[in-house]
């Protein structure tokens, strides 16, 4: 303040100034919107999928059987996942399974055997001869075909299981 007046800016800064913040607004509104409903502009961002080492059977009844064992992935998206070329990884690194074509459903479960058997709904199937997933514990990874990590959860020592679905 200069001599008790008021420094104004000239009407047409000051209106300039308030439609550019307004649009400026508006478009990050606009931009949230679309990627809560949308998933627009959301790269790199990961479906829901998880390992459920509850409801998975890392020891088998009796002999080690490596179509017996399996872990549980459960779809927790609300959309389904297409899980075709993940892959499920042992502690390691070794490779367990390559997963087959296969969507799963928002809030479904599919136990992954590494032994050889029949692909259903509601189970997939490896080609190992060994079995895999040690007793005494050891970490699930689970990578999507990007080779980007989806889940990771280890297990303790695993008693003799019982056959279980995967919810």
């Amino acid at each position: 303040m200069q001599g008790g007046k008021t420094r104004r800016w000239p009407p047409w800064v000051e209106n300039g100034a308030m439609v550019f913040l307004g649009a400026a607004l508006s478009a990050v509104v606009a931009v949230a919107i679309a990627q809560h409903w949308f998933g627009i502009g959301e790269e790199g961002s990961l479906p829901d999928v998880r390992v459920d080492t509850a409801a998975s059977l890392f020891n088998a009844p009796g002999y080690d059987d490596p179509s017996a064992e399996y872990v549980c992935l459960v779809n927790s998206d609300a959309e389904a996942v297409d899980l075709t070329g993940w892959q499920i990884r042992e502690g390691n690194g070794d490779l367990v399974n390559t997963l087959p074509s296969f969507a799963l459903a928002p809030g479904d479960g599919v136990r992954v055997h590494p032994g050889p058997g029949r692909n259903s709904a509601r189970d997939l199937f490896g080609d190992n001869r060994r079995p895999i997933w040690t007793n005494g514990g050891d970490l699930v990874t689970l990578v999507d075909s990007d080779q980007q990590v989806v889940a990771e959860e280890s297990y303790g020592n695993a008693t003799e299981g019982r056959v279980s679905p995967c919810r």
